[in-house]
Parts: structure tokens; C-alpha cells; sequence
């Protein structure tokens, strides 16, 4: 039978491995959610200049329509008045 010493000594050595995969894996992992991080960071700018030009297009399209239609407006008048 083997010492307890060496019983002691594999089972450290064991659980030493086991912790240094441990922390490994936890460094990639809080690597992996900066790099995230980041990324999501430039789509939200994007998504956020997009969203302005589409805010300024509404806008344009709205007053192309108003004009029309009040174009339309004036135009009906202009015919009644003939």
C-alpha cells in the first residue's frame, strides 16, 4: 500500500492541474467577452447612424408628401376658380 504522503502529493498534484485548466479557461473566456464587447460596441455606432439617416429620409419623404399634397390642394382651387 502507498504512503499516505504520496496519496497526499498526487492528489495535490491532481488538483493543481485542475485549477490551472480552470483559470486558463477564465482568462480565454473574459477574452472572449471584451472582444465581444467591443464588436457590439461598432454595431451599436452603426445601428445608430443608420437609424439618423433613416430619421432624415423620413423626414425628406414626409415633406415631399405634404408637398404634393398641397400642391394638389392649390392646384383644385386654381381649377375652380376658372
Amino acid at each position: 500500500m502507498m504512503e499516505s504522503s504520496i496519496v497526499v502529493a498526487i492528489i495535490g498534484f491532481v488538483g493543481a492541474i485542475i485549477v490551472a485548466l480552470i483559470q486558463k479557461s477564465r482568462k480565454e473566456n473574459k477574452e472572449d467577452h471584451n472582444i465581444v464587447a467591443q464588436l457590439l460596441e461598432v454595431v451599436h455606432h452603426d445601428v445608430t447612424k443608420v437609424e439618423d439617416k433613416l430619421d432624415h429620409v423620413e423626414i425628406k419623404l414626409d415633406n415631399h408628401i405634404l408637398d404634393h399634397k398641397t400642391n394638389k390642394n392649390l392646384k383644385s382651387k386654381e381649377q375652380v376658380k376658372k
